[in-house]
């Protein structure tokens, strides 16, 4: 099985080669857009940011307050899961299209697949097993990759 793109998770965004988690989900859409790790806006000009009622600047460490990845820990490189596979909160995992014959292609929890949107209507949702089992399993047949696990980080090409 070959590696797909490299890719940030679905709640996470990509800013100067890492992935943060989406300032539209960190601001409850007051600041949907990222200038840099510190700094959420609600228009996308950087001079517009810089007054107070149109953007935050939260200088912090690195792993708090909007310097943060999907998970509200540092973040990271995208990194890539093999072909049959998706990112869910930094996990690949087999993709639901897969395991449910196209039924629930849509992954929202960790052995959780939904029919259509939205994904918490109980009505669309099929959760199937445990640990790395049913639909919480990864896409590869190796110890590493059978179960879920973190992404590669693969160097690409003029990458140092």
């Amino acid at each position: 099985v070959e590696l797909g793109p490299a890719a940030c998770a679905a709640n996470e965004e990509l800013n100067l080669g890492l992935c943060y988690m989406k300032c539209s989900l960190l601001t409850n859409g007051t600041r949907p857009h990222r200038l840099s790790a510190y700094q959420c806006c609600a228009g996308t000009s950087g001079l517009g940011c810089l007054l107070k009622e149109n953007g935050t600047l939260q200088f912090s460490f690195v792993g708090r307050g909007v310097d943060v990845d999907g998970r509200g820990t540092v973040p990271h490189p995208p990194g890539q899961c093999l072909s049959d596979e998706e990112n869910f909160l930094n996990q690949c995992y087999k993709k639901c299209t897969l395991l449910t014959n196209h039924e629930y292609p849509i992954r929202s929890g960790s052995a959780t697949c939904c029919k259509q949107q939205p994904c918490y209507n109980l009505f669309h949702l099929q959760t199937s097993g445990g640990d790395c089992a049913g639909y919480n399993v990864g896409g590869g047949s190796t110890n590493l990759t059978k179960c879920p696990h973190e992404p590669f980080n693969v160097k690409q090409p003029g990458q140092p």
